[in-house]
């Protein structure tokens, strides 16, 4: 979202100091600034002054550091701006409400004024100039904004009764910045017309007076005869007017008074309404023989972590159905405004005292209590202002659920001015940078693929057939019902067609990836699963993700396929494949394979569509014609690959490449923590997992050993389309309620993560239980995977029961038995076994494909390449950070020790949605740059950037190439930098690479 006007509100009046030199410009910029002042000599000589200005370097709430500029300067670059990136003036301003009895003082600018000729604004308001600093280079503001009182409406400082410091603004177009005042003062409007006759200048061709009650009808009638600084002010006033007609929030002890501790109140707010647009009266629909709003509420009440269920609805008529149901059902109900919905939920959190509200729509009769808790938990374990389930939706849609406290709702009652940010409630704290976000991770496809919300009348029918295949008055998990819509397959599609896209690049992106796969009963969907890992991560970037799949893969995959993001292809004959993609979309930057049948034509036919061939590889058996191959299995050389591909390309081998989805990560960090700790106890949970298909019935040789184990609960994972799985479920009724079959699990991480020991086959998944440090017995079903069980078994992280695919089940099951015994009786084992399986994966194999397949980026000393940091890089990095340059212009000048440092990087290491990249030259490590994850703006990801050189590589261009290479990995993304004032050269090339400073201090960058 690009904001015209950023505001940040301020307590106290900033102070202002010149600090650093003026700027520089190279010749060639000095010489077409001076010619554009010439040609505006020569057209109004008569009212050119090139007069001393203020210009921004940095400023945060409290502070304000300029320097001195021409005005000159500022006219160029307004003219030219090019320019700006060379003479960088951001001029400051101030500009006063000035509040009397009968409303707020507005005038209507000169025509023969530079800055926003013709535009009503708020008066007074004027730049800044040197006219009020002292001998020490500081500015006082409100000196400055008095004289502009004086000037422009013939008023002094004693005709002012109040001043209140209200915010600093910026204009994002014009960078120019504004320190806002209110003014109040007893004088009436006739008194004030009569100085401004009397005293005015002629900034201003007429004043006049708006009063309070006016303002939302002025400002949508004055739309473009009014400035964009002064709209978002009178926004900001009306949302003050609108706080003050509100209960006021709970007081804080008596002065002088010991506090008293009280828990926490926290309210669940359900918004609800009748008059939507697409399906009117929704909430108060017929479902299973009960209103939608029931079975919402009804989940709700199960959240255990909440307090009460709160209903906000308007105060409209139509919706008294509503309220006197809510009433009906025992909840608060309040009532307000239909389209300034965040303003009703502060009404409603104001009315109960909430300190932690979690916010449901009335549209979810799916929605979890469980995914509730979490999200409510993560939030309290965090101390996070704001907490949500969808930072990027993984899970299905119609679980949203996002908590926030009363101070985060507040600040954003009193700040947003967007109509967006008010009628969706939460964009505004969802993307603020002073505020403290964290998500809670899903488990990505296939279940993002579904719709549980309710909005059109199809939807209305998923949810009837969803209801009835469960008993009345039970309440299904959303794992339980992901089951039951995998069992029946067309049941996910009857409303597929209105699904929300997961990606949000528009068609024309430039980043376009196309994957071509195979899933059917033979293989399974571990080639889906492979390439949605990878999309997974490239789409919430900003990356267009399609899959080209034929009719049989389709068919067999039914509602997990993208209806919005597939392309159908006629034919397998790879001729026909390009020409099917080239009439769907033209070109894309990236065609991934990961396909038994294709072979190198399907690669030499892509090339006339595609910029880059990657290839997903198991066997090495066939020839290809790739840039990037990817073999994740071990006991691959990139000689063999040498030998059958018809080009020189990246080979990348091993676990490290091993796509695993974005949930691995996030429980890997906890399995870091508890394997620092000594494993004790019994053997209490098992997982057996042979994959979506199992075709040889693994799972029922584990189940019939583990028949002897009956101290130990079993977790039976199959897919609903699993030959077997009939057979499974009667040998699981036989071992008792210790024992759960589960079908199309999503939160795969999240189930192992809660194992001691998994029994399954040493494919794919393989790297998934290592990257939780899970002790494995392993069975084969398949000969390509006795690499991986040897690999896994020299590793010391799991044992090698046998292969069914050569060996009969009694043998196999024997093995096993004997060897579950030992793993059971001795803890010390399987701790060193599970440190041996954490050390094989570190789940970053997404991060690792996706950083190799930037490109490189030429700079004067050779071609800069992109990989992640790694923990070899910990001794490097270290020296870099003590390095004096690198602490001068860091934010924390401390110099770190070395477990300081350590810690850090582990932290840094394991997060999940944070990036770590190291610029190399032929293999030298060079520069790096992080992006932390800070929230989202209209959806897309917010990151704050961070780079340091290495000492020995400073001026080469360095970080301009990794500025480049992170728009690359996220098209999508905005971007924002924190710089120290003093910190020219980086100013330098953040500006150069297209930052604006805003008003909150940080440098922006938004997708263009």
């Amino acid at each position: 979202m690009t904001l015209a006007i950023s505001l940040t509100r301020i307590h106290s009046t900033p102070t202002c100091h010149l600090a650093d030199p003026a700027l520089v410009p190279p010749d060639a910029v000095a010489s077409r600034a001076q010619a554009i002042w010439d040609e505006e000599l020569q057209r109004r000589s008569a009212d050119l002054f090139n007069g001393e200005i203020v210009s921004v370097t940095s400023l945060n709430n409290t502070a304000i550091v300029g320097r001195r500029a021409e005005y000159r300067s500022l006219l160029a670059q307004s003219r030219d701006p090019d320019i700006f990136r060379w003479l960088q003036v951001r001029p400051l301003a101030v500009t006063g409400i000035l509040i009397c009895p009968e409303g707020v003082v507005i005038g209507r600018r000169s025509k023969s004024v530079f800055q926003s000729p013709g535009l009503w604004e708020l008066a007074p308001s004027g730049s800044v100039d040197l006219g009020t600093m002292d001998e020490q280079g500081n500015i006082n503001l409100l000196n400055q904004l008095m004289q502009e009182l004086k000037e422009e409406i013939g008023l002094s400082a004693t005709d002012i009764a109040e001043v209140e410091p209200l915010a600093i603004a910026c204009d994002t177009d014009s960078q120019v910045f504004d320190v806002c005042f209110i003014l109040r003062t007893s004088r009436p409007w006739p008194q004030i017309l009569a100085s401004y006759a009397a005293d005015g200048n002629s900034e201003y061709e007429s004043l006049d007076i708006l009063p309070l009650r006016d303002i939302v009808a002025f400002a949508q009638s004055q739309m473009g005869e009014i400035t964009p600084l002064t709209i978002s002010l009178l926004k900001l006033l009306e949302n003050e007017a609108k706080l003050a007609t509100l209960a006021a929030p709970p007081a804080g002890a008596p002065a002088g008074a010991t506090p008293q501790p009280r828990k926490l109140h926290t309210a669940i707010i359900v918004q609800a309404r009748t008059r939507s647009t697409r399906l009117p009266g929704k909430a108060m629909q017929m479902l299973a023989g009960k209103r939608v709003l029931e079975h919402v509420v009804e989940r709700l009440q199960k959240v255990r972590r909440a307090d009460e269920v709160v209903i906000a609805t308007t105060s409209d008529p139509a919706d008294d159905c509503i309220a006197e149901l809510s009433a009906a059902l025992g909840l608060r109900v309040y009532r307000g405004d239909e389209s300034d919905v965040m303003f009703r939920y502060l009404g409603a959190a104001r009315m109960v005292r909430a300190d932690i509200i979690l916010r449901v729509t009335s549209d979810c009769p799916l929605i979890d209590p469980e995914l509730c808790d979490a999200v409510l938990e993560l939030r309290e374990r965090n101390a996070a202002d704001f907490a949500a389930n969808n930072f990027p939706r993984l899970f299905p849609h119609g679980l949203d659920c996002e908590a926030f406290t009363i101070e985060a709702l507040e600040e954003s009652a009193r700040e947003a001015t967007l109509a967006l940010d008010r009628e969706h409630v939460t964009p505004w704290m969802r993307r603020d940078a002073g505020l403290r976000r964290v998500g809670l991770m899903g488990p990505g496809w296939p279940a993002n693929q579904q719709r549980w919300t309710l909005d059109y009348a199809e939807d209305m029918t998923f949810f009837n057939d969803v209801f009835a295949r469960f008993a009345p008055g039970s309440l299904p998990g959303w794992q339980e019902v992901v089951t039951t819509i995998g069992a029946h397959g067309k049941q996910g599609l009857v409303n597929a067609h209105r699904r929300l896209p997961l990606g949000l690049a528009s068609r024309e992106a430039a980043a376009t990836v196309v994957f071509h796969f195979e899933a059917n009963a033979r293989i399974g969907t571990g080639h889906a699963m492979r390439c949605n890992a990878l999309q997974s991560r490239l789409e919430p970037m900003g990356w267009r993700c399609l899959w080209a799949i034929d009719a049989a893969t389709e068919e067999f995959l039914g509602s997990a396929v993208p209806r919005n993001s597939l392309i159908r292809l006629s034919s397998a004959d790879p001729c026909t494949i390009a020409k099917d993609i080239a009439a769907a979309i033209g070109s894309c930057g990236i065609f991934v394979i990961d396909h038994y049948g294709a072979g190198a034509e399907l690669g030499r036919e892509m090339r006339t569509v595609a910029d880059q061939i990657v290839w997903f590889d198991d066997l090495a058996d066939r020839p290809l014609d790739a840039d990037v191959i990817i073999n994740p299995n071990p006991g691959f050389s990139e000689a063999e690959y040498g030998g059958l591909n018809a080009r020189p390309a990246k080979v990348l081998l091993g676990a490290d490449f091993a796509l695993l989805r974005q949930q691995f990560s996030v429980h890997r960090a906890n399995a870091y923590r508890r394997l620092a700790e000594e494993i004790a106890g019994p053997v209490r949970r098992i997982v057996v997992a042979f994959g979506g298909v199992d075709p040889l019935n693994g799972t029922a040789v584990a189940l019939q050993v583990l028949a002897e184990f009956p101290e130990i609960e079993v977790d039976a994972v199959l897919g609903s389309a699993a030959p077997h799985l009939a057979d499974v479920r009667r040998q699981a009724a036989e071992l008792g309620p210790r024992c759960r079959v589960i079908t199309d699990v999503a939160d795969m991480a999240g189930l192992l993560a809660g194992a001691d020991i998994v029994i399954g086959a040493p494919g794919t998944s393989t790297w998934e239980r290592a990257c939780l440090g899970l002790p494995s017995l392993l069975i084969g079903i398949a000969e390509n995977q006795r690499a991986n069980a040897a690999f896994v078994a020299s590793a010391g992280a799991g044992l090698v029961a046998g292969f069914l695919t050569d060996e009969a089940p009694d043998q196999v099951g024997a093995r096993l038995k004997e060897q579950l015994h030992e793993v059971v009786a001795w803890p010390r084992r399987r701790q060193r076994m599970a440190r041996a399986a954490f050390a094989v994966c570190d789940g970053r194999g997404c991060q690792r494909i996706i950083a190799a397949l930037l490109p490189p980026y030429r700079t004067a000393s050779g071609d800069m390449t992109i990989r992640i940091v790694e923990a070899r890089d910990e001794a490097l990095l270290l020296d870099w950070q003590r390095n004096p340059e690198t602490r001068r212009f860091a934010l924390n000048p401390a110099v770190p020790s070395s477990q300081e440092h350590h810690v850090w990087l582990q932290d840094r290491l394991l997060s999940s949605i944070d990036w770590f990249l190291m610029a190399e030259r032929a293999g030298e490590p060079l520069a790096f740059v992080r992006i932390d994850w800070i929230g989202e703006d209209s959806g897309r990801p917010e990151f704050v950037v961070s780079i340091a050189t290495s000492p020995w590589h400073h001026r080469q261009g360095l970080g301009a190439g990794l500025l480049h290479a992170i728009r690359q990995l996220s098209p999508s993304a905005h971007f924002l930098a924190k710089i120290l004032p003093e910190n020219v050269a980086s100013l330098a090339l953040f500006i150069r690479a297209g930052y604006t400073l805003g008003a909150d201090g940080y440098f922006h960058a938004r997708p263009d």
